[in-house]
């Protein structure tokens, strides 16, 4: 898949972001997973972040779940059209 892109500019910086840190909270499924999924949410409402889900599935399950809630989210994976 080509961008067509014409004569772009590349910009390299360094890696030392201070504003973002990277955290893994591992959860077994079900809806013990979506409550601890909501209440951290709601505990970092002023935040932004991005949770990672195994499969294609569970992107749109927890996809679903926010908008349930009215937390504004977005969903990306191989399954979805530009």
């Amino acid at each position: 898949a080509s961008l067509h892109l014409q004569n772009p500019v590349t910009v390299v910086t360094g890696f030392d972001r201070p504003n973002l840190f990277f955290r893994v909270v591992n959860r077994k499924g079900g809806k013990e997973t979506d409550n601890s999924i909501l209440n951290y949410v709601k505990r970092h409402e002023d935040e932004s972040g991005i949770i990672y889900c195994a499969t294609k599935k569970n992107v749109d399950s927890v996809y679903a779940l926010l908008l349930q809630y009215g937390i504004a989210a977005g969903r990306y994976h191989a399954g979805l059209s530009l």
